[in-house]
C-alpha cells in the first residue's frame, strides 16, 4: 500500500464513513430506547428543511476532514503534542504487508496531510 493509496483509503473508510454514519444514527437513533440527547437531535434534524440538512453534512465532513487531517499532521512532524520532544523525535505508520513493511509516514514516508 502506498501513502497516496491508504490516504484515499482512510478517506472514503473513516472520513466518509463517520459523516454518513453518524447522519444514519441521528436520523434513526438505534435501540429500544435510545439516549433522550440522541432522541432530541434526531428530533431537531428531522425539523430541519433539505437545505439545512445539506449544510449540516457539509459542517460534518469539514469536522471530519479536520480531525484527521491534524491527526496526519501529527504523524508527520507539523503538529507537534510532546513539548518536551526534540527535532530527532518522530512518528513513523508503517504497513507491512507480507512482511515487508513500508513507510508511511516517517521520515522515510511522504507527508501524508498534504495528500489528504
Amino acid at each position: 500500500m502506498t501513502p497516496i493509496e491508504f490516504v484515499d483509503a482512510i478517506r472514503h473508510f473513516v472520513i466518509d464513513a463517520a459523516v454518513s454514519d453518524s447522519l444514519m444514527v441521528i436520523d434513526r437513533p438505534p435501540g429500544r430506547k435510545p439516549d433522550a440527547r440522541l432522541v432530541d437531535l434526531s428530533n431537531w434534524y428531522k425539523g430541519l428543511p433539505e437545505r439545512d440538512r445539506t449544510m449540516l453534512r457539509q459542517a460534518l465532513e469539514m469536522v471530519a476532514h479536520g480531525a484527521v487531517f491534524g491527526m496526519f499532521a501529527v504523524l508527520d512532524g507539523a503538529r507537534k503534542i510532546d513539548a518536551k520532544g526534540t527535532p530527532d523525535d518522530y512518528f513513523e505508520l508503517r504497513y507491512v504487508q507480507g512482511g515487508k513493511p513500508n513507510a508511511l509516514s516517517g521520515p522515510q514516508g511522504q507527508v501524508l496531510h498534504e495528500l489528504l
